[in-house]
């Protein structure tokens, strides 16, 4: 058997740089039931939206996707609690126009996520599905032959993923 390896060891303090928000002890309206909004955050890999940029007028155009199962999780929800969704497009959008599309996702409640799509790859498709989703749904190789060796640059993408995951739900 190979040895163990330590997942966390292999990003640096760098990398894992997240900032956490302090709570004031002494704010009794944190602990109120009065004036309480409740919001809740989806988070997933893509967002329940369906996108297409217009080629003639250059324009974003964007749709809830109703088949999707994120946007389906509102259903169960009493109406007032605000539903933000966090992901990514399935589309690539160019860096010059991604504060332009953020703005109009807000009217979906919709914040997105820009992961480089050399990065997305390796992380959806390297980790999540080499590494995550056999272990998750319990398919372990028989064999060790059949094991392939731990990439680092696709547990590399996993963590910077995450990170913008995480920057964009601090926000």
């Amino acid at each position: 058997m190979g040895s163990c390896i330590n997942l966390v060891d292999l990003v640096s303090a760098d990398n894992i740089n997240f900032h956490r928000r302090q709570s004031n002890d002494h704010d009794s309206s944190a602990f109120s039931p009065e004036g309480i909004h409740w919001k809740m955050i989806i988070i997933a890999n893509y967002l329940a939206l369906n996108s297409k940029k217009d080629d003639i007028t250059g324009r974003w155009c964007f749709s809830y996707d109703e088949d999707s199962i994120f946007r389906q999780l509102k259903d169960g929800l009493s109406s007032d609690i605000d539903v933000v969704y966090v992901g990514s497009l399935k589309v690539d959008v160019d860096k010059s126009e991604q504060d332009n599309v953020s703005q109009l996702l807000e009217e979906f409640n919709s914040f997105p996520t820009f992961i480089p799509s050399e990065i997305q790859k390796k992380f959806y498709d390297g980790f999540c599905k080499n590494y995550l989703w056999p272990l998750f749904h319990y398919m372990f190789p028989m064999y060790q032959s059949y094991c392939n060796g731990f990439d680092e640059s696709l547990w590399q993408a996993y963590v910077s993923t995450n990170k913008i995951f995480a920057n964009k739900i601090m926000s």
